[in-house]
């Protein structure tokens, strides 16, 4: 741990993380943060102002996806990139990482540069 920051009563912690890394160097860094900082604008005021790189938790609330049968996982993953968020993606080659267990793989991709403005497309899939 690198820092901590009382919080106001009246306020939350998205806001005050940010406060707390203008004070920490974390240039070239990689910052994780928890499913409640996983926000546009903490990811903004890391890359930019910070010069850091970024990993978020994305909790099962936001839209996933499947591979169609016959399709390759990285055109899946342009596809529902796409048809889920609204955003153009070049795939990766390959995944990061994978998951894995006996009755469900999944693979983790980096995707760092995106056209357009994610929203949630489909809405109906995804759980509250």
């Amino acid at each position: 741990m690198l820092g901590q920051r009382r919080i106001d009563s009246k306020s939350n912690e998205i806001p005050a993380v940010r406060r707390l890394q203008a004070n920490i160097d974390v240039a070239g860094a990689v910052v994780t943060v928890d499913a409640m900082h996983t926000q546009k604008a903490t990811a903004r005021y890391l890359r930019e102002r910070c010069k850091a790189d970024y990993v978020m938790t994305v909790k099962a609330n936001l839209p996933g996806g499947h591979v169609e049968e016959g399709e390759l996982p990285r055109h899946a993953l342009l596809r529902e990139m796409h048809e889920e968020l609204g955003i153009g993606i070049t795939a990766p080659t390959a995944p990061i990482a994978r998951v894995q267990g006996p009755d469900f793989r999944n693979d983790i991709w980096l995707i760092d540069t995106w056209t357009g403005e994610p929203v949630n497309l489909a809405p109906r899939n995804t759980t509250s």
